[in-house]
């Protein structure tokens, strides 16, 4: 289910959280979140994520991963959208 809660525009890029990325994001400390947001900022600035976001397989098959430290983003790319899925530690995102 995608809810548009938290909407980051760019020029090439709008990136939507769903609710459930944006309570995990939220759960986080202040500067990891910080981390996100300035990764989130950078990948902005570029016209095709397909070189920095790693497809994904399994139960996220068609979904890609975005690596920010020990934090993992699993969104989905389209167009000009990217919708963030979820937001965890590396540990816990896959289970």
């Amino acid at each position: 289910m995608k809810v548009s809660l938290q909407i980051f525009c760019s020029m090439a890029f709008t990136f939507v959280f769903t609710q459930l990325a944006k309570k995990q994001t939220d759960k986080l400390d202040t500067l990891t979140r910080r981390r996100i947001a300035k990764k989130l900022q950078q990948l902005a600035q570029y016209d095709d994520l397909s070189h920095i976001a790693t497809n994904l397989e399994g139960q996220f098959a068609g979904k890609q991963r975005i690596r920010v430290g020990t934090y993992r983003i699993i969104c989905e790319i389209e167009v000009d959208i990217v919708t963030v899925l979820r937001v965890e530690h590396r540990r816990k995102i896959y289970q």
